[in-house]
């Protein structure tokens, strides 16, 4: 399958990011580069999961991680993914209630129908299911894993992200 590079400038986007580095107890340098670069840019972000606060929490502490200033946890909400609503907690949670640009960091196809449901732009990871998976439930791109993303800055509240060797 080609890959191709996107290079796009995402207008009045923030980034809710659920990273598959919570998923395996290892963190790759890219995990933290990628999170590092949207602090460093100031860039409006949080983590919507399906996954408990405890759990989260404790992730968070062993492998070194930013803790998000949002975090959206199972106890959050009354239904998980694909149910939307977890998505647009994140987005009120963040102050962006009026904003339909936003994008979504998503490895599971039950994350990626969540975020679309929301109205969002979702990039797909293929770090825990088939890139075909990925396709059927709807992903806008899908890229190997977080090495693809980089953070180029934020311009006037919007965040400059560069996507590479995207499958589509």
């Amino acid at each position: 399958m080609a890959s191709f590079q996107i290079s796009t400038e995402l207008s009045s986007i923030r980034l809710m990011a659920k990273s598959s580095a919570f998923l395996p107890a290892i963190v790759k340098h890219w995990h933290k580069y990628l999170l590092s670069q949207l602090d460093d840019a100031g860039a409006c972000w949080g983590v919507v999961t399906s996954g408990t606060r405890a759990l989260v929490d404790g992730w968070l502490g062993v492998m070194n991680l930013t803790h998000p200033k949002m975090l959206v946890v199972a106890e959050d909400v009354e239904l998980g993914k694909p149910d939307p609503r977890c998505y647009l907690l994140g987005r009120k949670r963040l102050g962006l209630e009026h904003s339909s640009s936003l994008v979504v960091l998503e490895d599971a196809p039950s994350g990626i129908r969540a975020g679309k449901a929301a109205g969002f732009k979702v990039i797909a990871l293929t770090t825990t299911h088939s890139l075909e998976q990925l396709q059927e439930a709807g992903a806008d791109w899908i890229v190997e894993d977080l090495r693809s993303l980089s953070v180029k800055g934020v311009v006037d509240g919007r965040i400059l992200l560069e996507i590479r060797d995207a499958y589509q």
